[in-house]
């Protein structure tokens, strides 16, 4: 099939497919929160210091001068969503890049996807790094430092998940100015010292019960916080099984990620330099895949036994390379990774390239067969539902049945 007839079948599905999102979007926003997921973010402070209490304890002050506080947490969630997206899209645009490739699952398309009562912290946390990196350039380097640590440490106060993908690239980043590993890493010992801090004060019943008599009055049944009620090792082993040893359909989920994730890869290296308007840099492919990589590699406790929510580590790990890449110059980029890292890029695209050869034609596949399950315990079957075509096949059938 010619070049133009798949660049134009990549725009009308991109199309579909945005039209399918905010359907879904706007379906969820119009029904109600879903409660399970939601609830996390009204966590709080009113049983003691606890991970994940801060937004929490901010909703409950805005409930108390009169202020609908789900209403409030709902725009919070969308305002971030919309600032993260506008960034992405105006950077595709100054660089030529096709934004049509933006509107799956992994993407930016993730909102529509699973709805904004799924997305909970997730684009409040990418948006605050986001502000960061930008403030790098507005600060000299050392108040830079200190700026960054404040508001990284608010945002692990929020949703400690932040470090994972944050840190490792902060560190990155700061080695550009120090050209010093450790001073690097100690200039970002507060934002470590807050996750490690979190980590100690997890809650428990006693605190779960507080949350919950603080909140009754605002969600219909305590969803998601009924973790507090866990041990941290029954939550670790609960996490490790779903990941590793369940299966759905008689398809094991850790196989399952295993083609959401290579097929994310493979998508964020070749869409951008398949589909563009001029040409991209070779250095765009090696550099995206450390990225990448770095992110993918800072989550692997996440991975492992702290979180079933793959999705959702997959849009941290797709959307803050790209903030990163949008972040820095040429000649920052190609400084960022070692060169013993620089060569081990090309080595890894080498064979990459010999298995799933870079094609237009690839990557349409993807947009239309490739989907991240919700959660690893949902397995094949929620993979299928948010790919493009289940996207689409959901939207028919909420519309139509």
């Amino acid at each position: 099939m010619p070049r133009p007839i798949l660049r134009r079948f990549l725009h009308i599905w991109a199309a579909v497919l945005t039209v399918c999102l905010c359907v879904q979007a706007y379906s969820m926003l119009q029904k109600g929160i879903v409660t399970y997921a939601f609830s996390d973010m009204f966590i709080n402070y009113s049983g003691g210091f606890v991970r994940r209490g801060l937004l929490g304890s901010m909703l409950l002050w805005l409930n108390a001068a009169g202020i609908d506080p789900v209403a409030a947490a709902m725009t919070v969630c969308i305002a971030a969503f919309a600032a993260v997206a506008a960034y992405i899209i105006r950077q595709f645009i100054r660089r030529g890049y096709d934004v049509a490739v933006l509107p799956v699952c992994f993407l930016l398309g993730s909102a529509g996807a699973y709805g904004f009562s799924f997305l909970r912290r997730d684009f409040i946390i990418l948006a605050a790094f986001l502000i960061i990196m930008q403030l790098r350039k507005k600060l000299p380097h050392g108040w830079w430092i200190v700026a960054g640590n404040a508001l990284s440490v608010i945002t692990i106060l929020t949703y400690e998940p932040f470090v994972f993908f944050s840190l490792p690239f902060f560190i990155l980043t700061t080695r550009l100015h120090t050209r010093s590993w450790l001073r690097s890493v100690a200039y970002w010992i507060p934002s470590a010292a807050a996750f490690l801090v979190c980590c100690k004060f997890s809650g428990d019943k006693a605190v779960y019960d507080a949350i919950w008599a603080s909140v009754s009055g605002i969600l219909p049944n305590p969803g998601i916080m009924d973790f507090f009620l866990k041990g941290s090792f029954d939550v670790m082993k609960f996490h490790a099984k779903m990941n590793f040893f369940k299966a759905d359909c008689c398809v094991p989920n850790l196989l399952t990620s295993l083609v959401s994730l290579t097929a994310i890869v493979y998508y964020c290296i070749n869409a951008v330099p398949q589909f563009a308007r001029r040409r991209i840099p070779d250095t765009f492919r090696p550099r995206m895949l450390l990225l990448l990589l770095c992110t993918i590699l800072g989550q692997a406790p996440m991975f492992i036994c702290l979180s079933t929510d793959y999705s959702r580590m997959f849009v941290y790990a797709t959307v803050s390379a790209f903030i990163m890449l949008f972040s820095l110059s040429e000649e920052e980029s190609g400084k960022l990774f070692p060169p013993e890292c620089h060569s081990l890029a090309d080595r890894l695209l080498l064979r990459f390239d010999r298995i799933l050869p870079p094609s237009q034609a690839g990557i349409i596949l993807v947009m239309l067969f490739i989907g991240v399950a919700a959660w690893t315990s949902l397995g094949i079957t929620d993979f299928m539902q948010k790919s493009g075509i289940g996207v689409v096949w959901r939207t028919a059938t909420l519309l139509f049945y």
